[in-house]
C-alpha cells in the first residue's frame, strides 16, 4: 500500500503536469496519451492497495485480530478508518476513471467532475495511514522502527505529498500539444 500512495498514484496525477524530456514529450505529446499514462500508474497503485489490504486482511485472520480495530489503541483505529476510506476511495476512483475514459472516448462526454477533487482526498487519506502506521508500530514497542525511522517515515510522506502539489499546480504545460485547446474546452479540472 506504501508503494502505492507514495509513488504510483502520485505518478499517476502527475502525468498531465511532468515535463518527461524531448524524447518523453514525443512520447507523450499530448493530453489524450497523457491520459492512459495516468489510467495505467493509477490503476497499477489501486491494484497495489487492494493487495496490501487483502495481506492485512489475512494476516489478522491468522493472527486473531479484529478488522476494525475494535478496542486498539487510537492510532490503530484512525489507521484502519482511515485506511478502508483510502482504499475504498481509491477502488471508486479507478472505477470512475476506467468510466470516464472509455465514455469520453466513445462519446466525448464530460462525466463525474468530482474525481478530480476526490482523488486528492483519497490520496491524502492513504499518506495519513502511513504516517499513523508508522507511528503505531513505534508505540507498540515490538522493535518494528525507531524514532529516526518513524521521523524518516513522515518526512517522505510529507516531502512526496508537497512536491506532488506543488508540482501538479505550479509546472506549466506548455509541453503538452493540446493544453491550451484544453483549457478553453473546459477539459482542465
Amino acid at each position: 500500500m506504501t508503494a502505492a500512495f507514495l509513488f504510483f498514484l502520485p505518478m499517476g496525477a502527475l502525468s498531465y503536469s511532468l515535463d518527461f524530456g524531448e524524447a518523453g514529450n514525443r512520447a507523450y505529446p499530448d493530453r489524450a496519451s497523457r491520459r492512459l499514462l495516468h489510467g495505467v500508474a493509477n490503476l497499477f497503485g489501486v491494484f497495489l492497495a487492494v493487495c496490501g489490504y487483502l495481506v492485512a486482511f489475512v494476516y489478522h485472520l491468522e493472527v486473531g485480530k479484529a478488522h476494525l480495530a475494535f478496542g486498539e489503541i487510537p492510532a490503530r483505529q484512525a489507521h484502519v478508518w482511515l485506511g478502508l476510506m483510502a482504499v475504498g476511495g481509491a477502488c471508486v476512483m479507478a472505477a470512475s476513471g476506467l468510466y470516464k475514459f472509455i465514455a469520453a472516448t466513445r462519446d466525448s462526454a464530460k462525466l463525474f467532475r468530482w474525481h478530480g477533487l476526490l482523488g486528492p482526498l483519497v490520496w491524502v487519506c492513504g499518506l495519513l495511514c502511513i504516517c499513523i502506521a508508522a507511528y503505531f508500530e513505534y508505540l507498540e514497542g515490538a522493535g518494528h522502527y525507531t524514532p529516526g525511522q518513524v521521523a524518516a517515515i513522515i518526512v517522505a510522506v510529507v516531502v512526496v505529498l508537497v512536491a506532488t502539489a506543488v508540482q501538479s499546480r505550479l509546472a506549466p504545460r506548455d509541453h503538452l500539444d493540446d493544453h491550451e485547446e484544453d483549457h478553453k474546452s473546459g477539459l482542465l479540472q
